[in-house]
């Protein structure tokens, strides 16, 4: 999920090693990944662990102390740390990520790009059903472009809500606004 996220600019997995002290005794932990974002000119970074729910519920007293030492070393930084479950990983985002990202390394289809970046611009937001069908009335031709309807959705230069699951009447929109 972070490889699709744009405003990712470095994963780092396993990104430093803490020590902390637990009843006289020092225990280290490291976490799984950390994630540096850009957005409008605004830099911050999240540090990431990644657990089974269940693990989480059996094993909570001994993670604990771990994930407060993580929190305080954050927040030292000035980063965020955040726990995530399979529950946050998995459903329809990175379902959609998955499908589209099998088109974002295609050679751009120049000709159908320029069409349907064309009709968007007219049509406003819209569905890919429907953006194809305004862009060309012949069902060969429609299916023709599909390819570089989802291209242009996995680079990002067309924008949907991942969070839910894409179809042909998925919302559709131009990223540039």
């Amino acid at each position: 999920m972070l490889a699709f996220d744009r405003r990712v600019q470095r994963v780092l997995e396993q990104p430093f090693r803490l020590y902390y002290d637990l009843q006289g005794k020092e225990h280290r932990y490291t976490p799984d990944v950390q994630a540096d974002f850009l957005e409008d000119g605004k830099e911050w970074s999240v540090v990431y662990e990644v657990k089974y729910r269940e693990d989480l519920q059996e094993n909570w007293l001994l993670y604990r102390p771990r994930f407060k030492a993580a929190t305080a070393h954050c927040r030292a930084n000035g980063w965020r740390f955040k726990l995530m479950t399979e529950h946050q990983i998995r459903g329809p985002e990175i379902e959609n990520i998955r499908f589209l990202r099998r088109y974002q390394h295609l050679q751009p289809q120049e000709l159908h790009r320029a069409a349907l970046r064309q009709s968007l611009s007219i049509t406003g937001p819209t569905t890919p059903k429907t953006l194809l069908a305004a862009t060309w009335f012949d069902k060969e031709k429609q299916m023709a472009a599909l390819c570089e309807l989802w291209r242009l959705v996995a680079v990002g230069e067309i924008m949907v809500d991942l969070c839910i699951p894409l179809t042909m009447n998925s919302s559709i929109w131009d990223a540039r606004g």
